[in-house]
């Protein structure tokens, strides 16, 4: 998972995974109310690494 940190900074985080439906995973560790992950793009994240 990335968290976006601001301007062009994003960290790079595990997290820990619960309940999963067809729509909706539950996050049980890893990440804090109202950060922002990336959804989308992620295969550019790691190629700019």
């Amino acid at each position: 998972m990335f968290v976006y940190k601001g301007g062009e900074q994003f960290e790079k985080r595990v997290v820990t995974l619960g309940a999963q439906n067809k729509t909706d995973v539950e996050v049980l560790s890893g990440l804090n109310l109202g950060e922002r992950v990336v959804i989308e793009g992620l295969y550019q994240l790691k190629a700019k690494k």
